[in-house]
C-alpha cells in the first residue's frame, strides 16, 4: 500500500531535464516545497498536502528527496532510468519513465518548446535570490510541470532551473512548487548511486 502511494507520488512529481543545456548547469541543490490537492502524501493542511523536497542535480543525474509525517524516500534518475528508494529499508524499485512529470531544467529562452506547447512571458521576480522570468501556459493537457494543464512557471534566467510554478491540472486542482534556497556546491558521486540493500 505504502509503495503504491509512493510510486504514484513519484510519477506525478519527478522528471529531470533532457535539454541540451543540462551539461552547462553546475552541481545544484534546491530546497523547496510542493503542495496541492493532487499530492498523495505529505503534511496535510487546509485540505491539501504539503511536501518538503530537496533536489540534487549533477549533469544528467537527479536525486529528489522527500519526507512526510510517516514516509521518507528519494528518487534517482539517470537518463530514462528512474528508481524509487525507500530510505528506511534501502530498497530500490524501478519506475516507469514519463515525459509529463516534472522537469528541473529548461531552455530559459523557450522553456515550453520541449514539452510540445507554447507559452508566453509573464513578468519577472526574484526567487531564492535568483532572477527568474515567468512563463504562462494554457491547454497543455498533462504535459506541463507535474502533469499540469495550465499555469505560470518561473524559470531561472541563468541556468533554466524551475524555481516555482502555480498551476492546475485538467480537473482544476491546484498544484504549486516553490524553491526556498539554491546552492551550487560540488556534489559527491555516491549521492546518485543505488543503495546496495539492507
Amino acid at each position: 500500500m505504502m509503495m503504491r502511494r509512493m510510486s504514484a507520488l513519484c510519477v506525478a512529481i519527478f522528471a529531470m531535464v533532457q535539454a541540451v543545456s543540462a551539461a552547462d548547469v553546475p552541481d545544484t541543490t534546491m530546497h523547496g516545497v510542493a503542495s496541492g490537492e493532487t499530492l498523495k502524501i505529505g503534511f496535510e493542511t487546509s485540505g491539501k498536502h504539503v511536501l518538503p523536497q530537496t533536489v540534487y542535480l549533477h549533469g544528467g543525474l537527479t536525486r529528489l528527496e522527500f519526507q512526510s509525517a510517516n514516509q521518507q524516500g528519494y528518487l534517482l534518475r539517470n537518463g530514462k532510468a528512474v528508481w524509487l528508494i525507500d530510505a528506511k529499508d534501502q530498497r530500490a524499485w524501478p519506475l516507469k519513465y514519463t515525459t509529463s512529470a516534472r522537469q528541473y531544467i529548461y531552455d530559459p529562452a523557450d522553456p515550453c518548446r520541449d514539452m510540445g506547447f507554447s507559452c508566453e512571458r509573464d513578468g519577472a521576480k526574484v526567487i531564492a535570490g535568483r532572477n527568474t522570468t515567468g512563463w504562462r501556459y494554457r491547454h497543455a493537457g498533462s504535459s506541463g510541470p507535474d502533469g499540469s494543464d495550465n499555469g505560470t512557471m518561473w524559470i531561472d534566467d541563468e541556468y533554466g532551473l524551475l524555481l516555482g510554478y502555480h498551476a492546475a491540472d485538467m480537473e482544476g486542482r491546484a498544484m504549486d512548487w516553490i524553491v526556498t534556497s539554491v546552492s551550487f556546491d560540488p556534489l559527491p558521486a555516491d549521492l546518485f548511486e543505488l543503495p546496495k540493500g539492507p
